[in-house]
């Protein structure tokens, strides 16, 4: 009996495992710091990605509607030429 009530006091008194509780807590607050420093990269990374994609979108829908401009310009004149050649 007196023997288990020395390991027990000896276990209760022993700060190791606290010291590795404390540790592992430091490791995981820099182990999140790092992450938020992440993230925060990442996210810069998407929203200029997106704004580039959202520039070449915003360009090639500007090109493909000139261009669509121009064939109902070249429509008109097939029709009017249409119409010439039906009335002459």
């Amino acid at each position: 009996m007196k023997k288990k009530m020395e390991s027990k006091s000896s276990s209760v008194t022993d700060a190791t495992p606290l010291i590795d509780i404390q540790a592992a807590i430091q490791r995981l607050r820099k182990e999140n710091k790092e992450m938020d420093i992440r993230i925060g990269v990442l996210d810069y990374e998407l929203i200029q990605a997106r704004k580039a994609e959202a520039a070449k979108g915003s360009q090639e829908y500007s090109t493909s509607r000139d261009i669509s401009d121009d064939d109902e310009e070249e429509s008109d004149n097939d029709n009017e030429e249409d119409d010439d050649s039906l009335h002459g």
